[in-house]
C-alpha cells in the first residue's frame, strides 16, 4: 500500500473510533423541574405552543 492509503485508513479508523462512543449514555430523560407538556382541552386541541426558535428572534 502507498503512504496515502495508509494515512486515509488511519484517518477513517480514528473517525470510527471517535464516533463509536456516541449514544452510549442511553435515552434522554426529562429533568424533574422541566415544565409539563401541554395537554389537550375538552375539544381535543392542544394549546398553541410557540416555535422553538422564536425566543432567538
Amino acid at each position: 500500500m502507498t503512504k496515502t492509503a495508509h494515512i486515509a485508513i488511519g484517518i477513517i479508523f480514528l473517525a470510527v473510533l471517535g464516533l463509536s462512543g456516541c449514544g452510549v449514555k442511553g435515552q434522554l430523560e426529562r429533568p424533574a423541574d422541566a415544565p409539563k407538556a401541554p395537554v389537550a382541552d375538552a375539544d381535543g386541541k392542544k394549546p398553541h405552543r410557540s416555535f422553538v426558535l422564536d425566543g432567538l428572534i
